[in-house]
């Protein structure tokens, strides 16, 4: 097959989903939207593409992306709209071929989203934010490059659930994973509710949201949530080895083998992701939820009373199929999304 032929090919895969997208495409072919790395040039600094927590360093063609907000890079409204910024940015760079997503310092990938934003908001606050980082995560699944997880330290809550986005999870023996929301009177919101169950199973699943607890590397190695434990000092050279194996791919076939394996795993995800919207701001304002967070505050034990349960409204399972990646992006504000490349090289 001839160059022309195989960037025809992409073009003619992509043109369905844009036609299900209410933006064309086109709108995004916007011509220094977004900076991008100067040829030679190893890292991007975060202040270059937005607010100063994520940073961006190329080892070849594999984007290394580092959330930057210490001590345990908690995952607040700023950091979510930087990350977003930087996965959009990548996917049109033709150049970059594999994500791989890790958190900086050695206490943790993410300790999760932020209580002190999220501790008074109500319902409909709480919905748009659950809409916020779904969209994030949405970033990670439907993104046109596989995505390796490197963790280290507390991979909790907002966290666990970035992680659960990406393709692959290498570990290292210090990481602790979990989905403790229900200590604070909710449960995830970010679409860990639909991926957990869907790559672990329900048992393990109900298991992890119902408890809250810790899960050891180990332990959700066997689970099925990650691919390797290693050791810390391997953690990034292994997890590196892994997204350079993948970036050496023919990248048309890659990009076309992960959306159809998507569909093929849960082709009804976005009504369940609408369901744990709908059901997730609902929890906010009750009696549970304020506790709980103002006791996770105070580093108190929550208090909580028996009541009747807080319902979300019946809905309709969605299972059209569209392009999720451009509506996770506008939904975030990015403003102009450049075009979408398959990093098969050379200009888009």
């Amino acid at each position: 097959m001839k160059v022309g032929d195989s960037r025809r090919a992409w073009d003619d895969w992509r043109r369905p989903l844009a036609r299900a997208d209410p933006l064309p495409l086109r709108r995004f072919h916007l011509p220094g939207a977004f900076p991008k790395a100067t040829k030679g040039d190893k890292t991007v600094e975060a202040s270059e593409r937005g607010g100063g927590f994520v940073r961006v360093d190329h080892e070849g063609p594999v984007a290394v992306v580092s959330i930057q907000n210490p001590p345990v890079n908690v995952l607040s409204r700023a950091v979510l709209k930087d990350l977003g910024k930087a996965l959009v940015t990548l996917a049109g760079e033709s150049e970059v071929r594999c994500l791989l997503l890790r958190g900086e310092g050695d206490k943790a990938f993410s300790a999760g989203a932020d209580i002190r934003e999220m501790a008074g908001m109500g319902p409909e606050e709480a919905w748009r934010h659950s809409r916020r980082g779904q969209a994030v995560t949405n970033l990670l699944e439907y993104h046109p490059l596989p995505a390796v997880a490197a963790v280290q330290g507390y991979c909790l809550g907002g966290g666990c659930e970035l992680i659960l986005a990406c393709d692959f999870v290498i570990a290292s023996q210090t990481a602790v994973f979990g989905q403790p929301e229900i200590n604070i009177g909710i449960f995830p919101g970010w679409g860990g509710s639909v991926r957990l169950p869907r790559l672990i199973g329900a048992t393990r699943a109900r298991y992890w949201i119902y408890t809250g607890a810790q899960i050891p590397a180990e332990e959700a190695r066997r689970d099925g949530l990650v691919l390797e434990v290693v050791p810390p000092e391997r953690l990034f050279s292994e997890a590196l080895s892994l997204a350079q194996r993948l970036a050496q791919k023919p990248a048309l076939a890659l990009t076309a083998a992960k959306a159809l394996l998507l569909g093929s795993i849960d082709p009804h995800r976005e009504g369940r992701l609408e369901s744990e919207r709908n059901a997730w701001g609902s929890l906010f304002g009750t009696p549970d939820q304020r506790e709980g967070m103002a006791a996770f505050r105070e580093k108190r034990s929550p208090q909580f009373v028996p009541r009747e349960p807080v319902l979300p409204r019946p809905l309709d399972w969605v299972a059209e199929r569209q392009n999720r990646f451009h509506e996770a992006a506008r939904l975030l504000d990015l403003g102009d999304v450049p075009p979408v490349s398959p990093g098969a090289g050379g200009k888009t």
